[in-house]
């Protein structure tokens, strides 16, 4: 099971949300495994929503581990409009 861990974000009230889904994958043509982009594969997906009247910069930081026990630290900027 892949675990999304959120440690941080720039603005007060912003949704963060981190949840289980299923998609395809989106492989391009000359990529060898764009054959697995007929089928729906598991992974997480990160949703950002900007808190109410927010405008300007934000940052997201989160760390994704994964099943075999390598991790990822991410960090995202984000610029409201």
């Amino acid at each position: 099971m892949t675990t999304v861990l959120v440690s941080y974000t720039t603005s007060w009230d912003t949704t963060f949300v981190a949840r289980r889904s299923a998609d395809h994958p989106n492989y391009p043509k000359a990529n060898p495994r764009s054959d697995c982009n007929a089928k729906k594969v598991q992974g997480v997906v990160v949703t950002y929503r900007a808190a109410r009247d927010w405008i300007g910069e934000d940052r997201l930081v989160f760390d994704i581990f994964f099943p075999g026990g390598a991790q990822r630290h991410v960090e995202v900027a984000v610029n409201v409009k």
